[in-house]
């Protein structure tokens, strides 16, 4: 490029401040397409620039106006909702006020008939403890001559339940079954092989009452002792060999016991070296209910027994004896028997 172009002659250079003429500053260039230089207008892309900008600067403008516009619309659209809504609230209000009024004057109404409810009942209360308070001093006179009257009653029963008692006492011990042993004996031989083998000794017992006896057991023994008696120590167990029976004894009749005894020990009597003594017991029941369990219990010696012949296996020879004798001890009734619990605990009732 040739540095002899008039634009860059034209170039300005350094002046100093007291020029009298400035020139106008030189426009500026650019280079086109072809490489040459154009002058730019200035002004003109300035006035360009300056309308875009007033252009953004009203567009700017007008939209914020726009949102204003809707914000008010909004602000307006709610604001008739909220006015609407407390329009609704004040007129819900206002009939809630009606029926909150409605009833507080039931409320007051009810009280009110409450309260005259309690004045009466508060009246009837205080009638009633009056006549409490009266009904309580003649209960209290009443209930003076009631145990008067009651412990009157319970001697007067009380009496009657002796008297009740006694008679029974009296009914039973006349009619109750009392049973006895008789005292008579008899002898039966049993004969075996031409020889008497045996001899069965029966003992009788009498029932005396009015009533016959119930659930009766009795049992018997014998035993020959010595000349000199019976020891006073003897305890009158129940030998062996002769069980106890069971059997009931009517009114007024009689019951049997039965021995059995060997004639050889027989011919110790008959010969006077010896004493024979029998004892047993019987326990039964009376009819009368809840009625204890009464034990009769005797010993007896059988006196004076003889035989009619030496040979006391002969069925011709016969025995003979005295009155039976009543032991010192052991002739005894219900519980004035020592060994009553004893003889009574194990036997059915």
């Amino acid at each position: 490029m040739d540095d002899s172009n008039p634009i860059h002659s034209d170039a300005p250079k350094k002046q100093n401040d007291t020029a009298p003429n400035t020139p106008p500053p030189a426009k500026p260039v650019e280079l086109n397409a072809a490489g040459e230089r154009i002058a730019v207008d200035q002004t003109e892309e300035a006035r360009v620039k300056a309308k875009e900008a007033q252009d953004s600067i009203e567009h700017g403008q007008k939209d914020i106006l726009d949102r204003i516009k809707t914000g008010e619309r909004w602000m307006i659209f709610f604001t008739a909702i909220v006015a609407f809504t407390t329009v609704g609230q004040f007129l819900q209000s206002g009939c809630n006020n009606a029926s909150t009024a409605k009833q507080i004057d039931k409320i007051i109404g009810a009280a009110h008939t409450q309260a005259c409810a309690a004045q009466q009942i508060a009246a009837a209360s205080r009638r009633n403890a009056t006549a409490a308070e009266s009904f309580s001093l003649s209960a209290k006179g009443i209930e003076t001559k009631t145990g008067e009257a009651v412990n009157n009653f319970q001697r007067l029963a009380s009496a009657t339940q002796q008297a009740a008692n006694v008679a029974r006492e009296s009914l039973t011990s006349v009619q109750r079954a009392q049973m006895a042993f008789a005292g008579q004996l008899t002898v039966q031989k049993k004969i075996d092989q031409n020889k008497i083998t045996d001899l069965t000794f029966t003992l009788p017992w009498e029932n005396l009452g009015d009533t016959a006896t119930v659930n009766t057991r009795d049992r018997a023994n014998w035993k020959i002792f010595p000349n000199s008696g019976i020891p006073s120590d003897f305890d009158f167990a129940d030998l062996p060999g002769n069980d106890q029976r069971q059997y009931d004894i009517p009114a007024k009749g009689y019951g049997r016991s039965t021995l059995t005894i060997n004639p050889f020990d027989i011919s110790l009597v008959t010969g006077k070296l010896g004493r024979i003594y029998v004892w047993g017991w019987m326990a039964y029941n009376d009819v009368f209910p809840g009625t204890p369990r009464h034990l009769t219990e005797f010993c007896d010696e059988i006196t004076n027994f003889t035989a009619t012949a030496d040979d006391v296996t002969s069925p011709s020879t016969e025995f003979k004896w005295g009155d039976l004798s009543l032991c010192t001890t052991h002739n005894c009734y219900d519980k004035e028997c020592k060994d009553y619990q004893e003889r009574v605990k194990d036997m059915r009732q």
